[in-house]
């Protein structure tokens, strides 16, 4: 699934994020009119919580499609061992019969 920004989601995350990392810039004993963010400083930082956001999605879906992947191939797995199960069944069954049906034609006068 492609990054969205549209994505209220990853908007509200980068929101959070970017609400802590300006209270984590404002120190309590330094706080004056000087210590105010620049518009462009709070889209910068807000771009770049955006950014980060977006790699840890792609780092989760990437995840998913590695657990994803493993899981298939267990029912892969599994389904080779279920196969051949049944045609080694199958094959002494009707190697079996073949044998029973021959032994009566030629025992019977």
């Amino acid at each position: 699934m492609p990054y969205s920004i549209d994505n209220a989601e990853n908007l509200e995350s980068a929101d959070r994020l970017l609400d802590s990392e300006v209270s984590r810039f404002e120190a309590p004993d330094k706080m004056s009119a000087n210590t105010d963010f620049s518009n462009t400083d709070l889209l910068l930082m807000r771009i770049c919580k955006l950014l980060e956001v977006r790699l840890r999605s792609a780092d989760k879906q990437r995840e998913n499609a590695t657990m994803e992947e493993e899981a298939k191939n267990d029912w892969v797995l599994a389904a080779a061992v279920i196969d051949r199960f049944l045609f080694l069944t199958f094959g002494f069954l009707f190697i079996a019969g073949t044998f029973m049906f021959f032994l009566a034609f030629s025992l019977s006068p």
